[in-house]
């Protein structure tokens, strides 16, 4: 990474673990500005619970964050989405839903495509291409679902994003960016480039019992869908651009989590 803040290496890495939140449908955008839905991301949080396998894969990544430290200072480098509760590592993965074009940026970089299945199923974005907001492949979250053979070989399938729920064991791949943000601060992020089921077997027995209890125990609330602003990191719209060979591993091997 140049002192610009350009850009010139990217980590691509896979990371196992449970699903603790997961911010993966718009919903309505009524009251949306451009500017509010320009930072609009996907975003996903990862715990290991106590898994070697997640620890390990999270903290392989922290010399990335010391390599910062030393060439740039401590004062300039803020702490990126890995954290630690109570002894136990957690990982934030996001990624923006659009790109911004201009910016002084060569526009023919940008090319338009399709949201995947279940991405914006209200079309919510649509209203905002008038303002210079489009969807492309650097904002693309692929979504799986792993399905296992007799024989131990894995298939991959198109899943929608709206499948995942908290408790389920999934695999998430992307890439670890560091780029210079405001006020010259080196800010590191994991930016998600695809998302797999690997086991959903716990949070459908979550949903089993929830619907054995007695109804006269719930409690009832209204659903609101959570929305994630990633205010801080307008400036991977302009960074993350000078990317064009991202590349997703789409055979997700024998991942185990103890």
């Amino acid at each position: 990474m140049n002192t610009e803040g350009a850009i010139e290496h990217e980590l691509s890495i896979r990371v196992v673990g449970i699903l603790s939140k997961a911010e993966l449908v718009p919903g309505k955008l009524n009251k949306c500005t451009p500017d509010k839905v320009a930072n609009l991301c996907q975003r996903v949080e990862l715990v290991g619970l106590g898994s070697e396998v997640f620890k390990a894969a999270v903290s392989n990544t922290r010399p990335i964050l010391e390599m910062l430290t030393r060439y740039f200072g401590a004062q300039r480098v803020s702490e990126w989405n890995i954290g630690q509760e109570n002894g136990q590592y957690h990982l934030n993965c996001t990624c923006l839903y659009l790109t911004r074009t201009g910016d002084g940026v060569d526009d023919a970089e940008l090319q338009e495509i399709a949201f995947g299945r279940g991405v914006d199923p209200l079309g919510e974005f649509r209203k905002f291409r008038s303002a210079g907001l489009i969807h492309t492949a650097q904002n693309q979250v692929k979504y799986f679902r792993r399905s296992t053979a007799a024989d131990g070989k894995h298939t991959l399938y198109e899943a929608f994003p709206a499948n995942f729920r908290k408790g389920d064991i999934v695999e998430v791949q992307g890439s670890v960016l560091s780029f210079s943000s405001k006020h010259k601060a080196i800010k590191t992020i994991f930016q998600m480039n695809a998302l797999t089921l690997l086991n959903s077997k716990y949070s459908k027995e979550a949903e089993r019992r929830r619907s054995l209890e007695p109804k006269t125990a719930r409690m009832r609330s209204t659903l609101k869908r959570k929305q994630v602003f990633a205010e801080e990191d307008a400036e991977v719209g302009k960074t993350r651009r000078k990317f064009k060979d991202l590349h997703i591993e789409e055979d997700s091997g024998d991942m185990r989590v103890a």
